[in-house]
């Protein structure tokens, strides 16, 4: 029996796949209680990690005696809550270094009373070419690349299936519609240069999709460009300084 089945289906028939079954919601749900916690991350990166560690290990026990499962659903199990860690916390921290999607996950560690960095600067902004202060440029657009790339393949699919267009296929159309044109327009808004300066990622993400991200991405920059929308209350206005300043309130002043 392959852990799928002993996890989607715990009985009282059988007690070990059961007292697996429930050891590994606990384990999960322990990789959920530094999301509630305030104190420091080095508590909560020792939680999460006990908690994965649980995981893979109850993963392994339940899936035996079939060596092969048991490792691929202990490794995957792993891997999948690395993934998730990197996305939504700072817990993956490797020689001395955070690992992290976000920019606050990524910032070193500091005690709880310790002020984050530039308190008090209003002109502070390590990342002025960020998205919102939130992501940088760089991973922005590298997690654009499998994105697009995923979305071209669901319209690829179902251009050359003769079966009916399910909805997955039209949302993913759709994705890269909005995406392309929301970001042209938005970047272009703000003046900042395409993609951000991320040209690599720019040209896959363009040959992933056949170039049709391209066209309307740099369609939606050029409409930006004659007619561009920048509001006070956006996030981009709020969190960086350089945005604010007057030679930068109207839409043909250059960004710095």
């Amino acid at each position: 029996m392959n852990v799928v089945a002993i996890v989607a289906q715990p009985a009282f028939s059988r007690p070990h796949s059961l007292v697996y079954f429930l050891a590994i919601a606990a384990c999960l749900v322990v990789t959920c209680i530094p999301l509630f916690s305030r104190r420091d991350r080095r508590w909560q990166r020792w939680v999460f990690w006990s908690g994965v560690c649980g995981v893979a290990v109850f993963c392994f026990l339940a899936a035996l005696p079939q060596w092969g499962t048991a490792i691929f659903v202990a490794v995957f199990s792993v891997g999948y809550l690395s993934f998730s860690a990197y996305f939504a916390t700072p817990y993956i921290k490797i020689g001395g270094r955070i690992y992290a999607f976000h920019i606050d996950d990524s910032e070193p560690d500091r005690a709880p009373d310790e002020p984050p960095p530039g308190a008090g600067d209003p002109d502070y902004d390590p990342y002025p070419d960020s998205y919102a202060g939130s992501v940088t440029a760089p991973k922005m657009w590298w997690l654009m690349v499998p994105g697009m790339a995923l979305c071209s393949f669901n319209v690829a699919t179902a251009l050359v299936s003769a079966g009916k267009r399910s909805w997955v296929d039209v949302a993913a159309a759709a994705a890269v519609v909005v995406i392309a044109a929301g970001f042209g327009y938005m970047d272009s808004s703000w003046r900042y240069r395409i993609a951000r300066g991320q040209t690599v990622q720019f040209v896959l993400v363009g040959v992933l999709t056949g170039g049709m991200f391209t066209l309307l991405y740099l369609t939606a920059y050029r409409i930006a460009q004659r007619w561009p929308f920048r509001p006070k209350i956006s996030s981009e206005y709020i969190v960086h300084p350089h945005l604010r300043k007057p030679d930068t309130e109207s839409p043909q002043a250059p960004l710095e």
